[in-house]
């Protein structure tokens, strides 16, 4: 994805967050198949149907574990994960499992004060708070080739749930 088409996609996302229902989280979780609410998603967890979509890499095997989120935004989580299978979309497993680790780390360092929701901070600042945990524990910021695979799914998930979520006028969603 170029970056003007990055930065279209994290725009519309940031232009429609603020309507979003919570609510409607409750009715996206009960779109989702019992057998696909996981909070491990690994070859032995997932159910056949959708293993496929999943890539079968080294990653794969180790499974990504979703369990370091807060509920909400594990929920929010299985259902883009069941939502990109739906709509015929391939599931890059170690994108996920990168995504949810650092996920995991700026909601650990934060605490209390930590989203609960993907929606609860811009792409741009979950981003920005990424960068920030990585260079923390490591000494160096993420590559940029890592950002960017960070981004890209996340703005993928985001736009996902702002489509499903948003209250504004029909004329308006994308």
């Amino acid at each position: 994805m170029t970056g003007g088409r990055a930065e279209a996609g994290t725009d519309r996302v940031e232009a429609v967050r603020g309507r979003c229902d919570p609510q409607t989280a409750a009715d996206l979780w009960a779109a989702v198949p019992e057998s696909m609410r996981l909070s491990h998603f690994d070859e032995s967890s997932v159910p056949t149907e959708f293993a496929g979509a999943f890539c079968h890499d080294g990653t794969w095997r180790a499974g990504v574990d979703l369990s370091q989120l807060p509920e909400p935004m594990r929920q929010e989580m299985v259902w883009c994960v069941f939502r990109i299978i739906e709509l015929g979309g391939k599931i890059p497993t170690p994108g996920l499992s990168m995504l949810v680790s650092r996920l995991g780390e700026v909601i650990a360092e934060r605490g209390g004060r930590a989203p609960v929701s993907l929606l609860g901070l811009s792409v741009q600042q979950w981003c920005q708070q990424i960068q920030r945990v990585v260079h923390h524990r490591s000494g160096r910021l993420p590559a940029a080739s890592t950002m960017n695979n960070i981004r890209r799914l996340l703005v993928r998930m985001m736009r996902l749930l702002v489509i499903a979520c948003d209250t504004g006028p029909w004329w308006q969603r994308d």
